[in-house]
């Protein structure tokens, strides 16, 4: 491999694609959890997208689904009370039970996990 081959691989085209990988950005109601669910399913991930504000996540995962964007964004949002579904899964950052629980849901749905952002 030549030496402007080697750089090639490390363009930010390159660098950054996500194309196939699946994450989980918690706090996605919010500036920066937004901003890194965009910036992933702008670059080709599978997002499933967390938050404490039910009205607000889902008006955010219904934009992100249907925007211009490479990847997928999955809704996946916080529900208190609600069944442990992929839909309405209920998540605690501070409770290490409920982070447990949301990565085992989106691993039985995608079968991997790749990237976990805790915003």
């Amino acid at each position: 491999m030549s030496a402007s081959q080697r750089l090639a691989i490390l363009s930010a085209v390159n660098l950054y694609r996500l194309h196939g990988l699946v994450a989980l950005v918690t706090g996605g109601g919010t500036a920066i959890g937004l901003t890194v669910a965009r910036a992933f399913i702008g670059n080709g991930a599978k997002v499933d997208m967390t938050g404490r504000h039910l009205v607000t996540l889902n008006s955010l995962v219904q934009s992100l689904v249907n925007g211009p964007y490479e990847g997928k964004m999955i809704p996946c949002v916080a529900s208190v009370g609600a069944s442990l579904t992929r839909s309405s899964l209920q998540m605690d950052v501070t409770d290490k039970g409920s982070i447990q629980n949301a990565v085992k849901v989106v691993e039985e749905a995608e079968g991997v996990l790749h990237i976990v952002v805790n915003e």
